[in-house]
This record gives C-alpha cells, structure tokens and sequence, in this order.
C-alpha cells in the first residue's frame, strides 16, 4: 500500500489530468494497492473542472484557498496522509516515468532511508555523461517520503512555514538531518539519497510571451527570497539550535529572527545585488504595516 500526492495550482486543466492519468496508470502498474490524493491551492475554477474528469474511487480532489505547497504540503501530512504507508509527492505537471514509482519505493524499503527522490530530466542525461553523484539533491517534483518520516511529521507536528519559496528545500533539510539537526549531521547520502534510475518529464503550459517575462521576473524575486529563507533557516535551526517543530510557521517571521539576531549577516544578504535590496525594502515596509 501507498499513497500518492499531487499538488497543483497554476496548471492548466489539461496538464493537471495528464498528471493524474500517470500517475494512477503508474501506481496501477506496480501490483500494490493506492491512493491519489490531488490537492488544488487557490485555484477553484481548476479544482471544479479537473474533479469531474475522474470517477477512479481510489482518487479523491481537495481544494485550499490559499495558494501556497507549503500548506498544501502540511494539509496532506497532517490531514490524509496514515502514516502506515510511505508516500509519493508529485507536482501537478509531471509525468513519471513507468517504473519510477516501484524503484524509489524498493530503494527505501531496501536500505530504511527517511526518503527519497528521483533525477530531474534536465540532470538525467548528464547523470549518465560521468556527471558526480554528489551534485544531485532532493527534489519535490518527485519524491518519496517513508511511513516513518511521515508519523514523525505527524506526531511532532513538524511543518513547512508558509509563505515560503523554498519548501522542497526545507523538507529535504528535515530529511537530510535525520528529522533532527541537533543529534545528526547533514547527510542526504545517509538519510534521503536520490534514486538515480527514477526520473520523469515535465509538461508546459501553451507558451505566453507577456506571461513568460512576468513569470521569469517573478521566478528571479522568488529565487532572491530563497536566499533570505535559506540563511534564515540554517540561523535559527544550526547557530540557534531550534528544533523543527519549533520553528515559527510563518517564513518571514524566521527571517525577521535573523534580520535581529544577526545584522550584519543580514546586511551581508541586502548587499548582494539590487534585486536583494529591494526585497530587503519589501521586508521593510511589510513589517511597519504589521506594527501599524
């Protein structure tokens, strides 16, 4: 038994049901008993129009007002997911490949990793070009989380911050420190290594020039505030020794944290490159709205 979990906001009704048609021909494939869990956030014209598509009882549709992974991510552990069986995580425009699912289930259940992940489809083919394993890391396009992991997620309430960019990074930090950071050192070559055989392909929404410039300029900012997450994280999990479950559930409340406890280091980030400063400006008017 296994569950599978797809996630999706801004696809189109065609790609999300390529998805789906995949991933439960994939699951079906592999002799074991499952079910598909598809959790749309913040798009309600796409969840009343995919649901209709289906009628497999072993699929269900969840919609969320907000339009955030990271809540869809805590929904589903802390909502569906049993906890007695691992499960799958796929973003609503991917196609795995036939066999990815039964392999990353096997390489779990064969060596007791926390997780697993495949290779994405632009590093598949370098993979076999001599390129080192080391370079690859985890990736929530397509992943793994074993039962274990998922009822220590559960029953710690370990969950992503929202509003958050990075939320495959953090997930794969929780994994890679073997749910704990203050007792384990950093090893996703110990506790959530990549299934290098597993792999899939990535569907495009109908190309848009307007819409792609927006789309590239808001995927640089996000990448800028990724940054920010990133070393607000390490800060407060590493030089504060703050566990996971105790982390402030909202991102930018952890920035903040670093924004005073380490100035200089935050100061450090601003001085990058314009585009840092003026998400470090944007950080600066939204806390002044809350205060006021």
């Amino acid at each position: 038994m296994f569950e599978v979990c797809i996630f999706s906001s801004r696809e189109s009704l065609g790609v999300l049901k390529r998805t789906i048609e995949n991933a439960h021909s994939c699951s079906s494939s592999s002799g074991e008993d499952f079910v598909i869990h598809v959790i749309v956030n913040g798009n309600r014209e796409l969840f009343e129009s995919v649901q209709g598509l289906f009628n497999f009882t072993n699929v269900s549709f969840y919609f969320l007002n907000v339009s955030d992974k990271g809540v869809a991510w805590n929904f589903h552990i802390q909502n569906l997911a049993t906890g007695t069986c691992h499960c799958i995580y796929l973003d609503g425009y991917v196609l795995i490949n036939s066999h990815t699912i039964t392999t990353m289930i096997k390489h779990v259940n064969a060596n007791g990793f926390l997780g697993t992940t495949g290779v994405p489809p632009s590093l598949f083919k370098p993979l076999f070009n001599g390129r080192n394993k080391s370079q690859y890391w985890f990736h929530g396009n397509c992943c793994l989380i074993s039962k274990f992991a998922i009822l220590q997620f559960k029953e710690r309430k370990i969950t992503i911050p929202k509003n958050m960019y990075r939320v495959d990074g953090f997930v794969g930090a929780v994994l890679s420190f073997g749910l704990n950071q203050l007792e384990n050192e950093w090893r996703p070559d110990k506790f959530c290594p990549v299934t290098f055989d597993a792999s899939w392909t990535v569907q495009r929404n109908f190309f848009n020039p307007i819409k792609e410039l927006k789309t590239r300029y808001r995927r640089k900012m996000n990448q800028i505030k990724g940054e920010f997450e990133n070393c607000s994280i390490t800060f407060s999990i590493l030089k504060l020794r703050v566990s996971f479950e105790d982390l402030p559930n909202d991102i930018y409340e952890i920035i903040k944290i670093l924004e005073v406890s380490d100035p200089v280091m935050f100061d450090s980030l601003k001085k990058r490159s314009i585009f840092h400063r003026k998400f470090a400006d944007f950080l600066s008017v939204q806390s002044r709205n809350k205060c006021g």
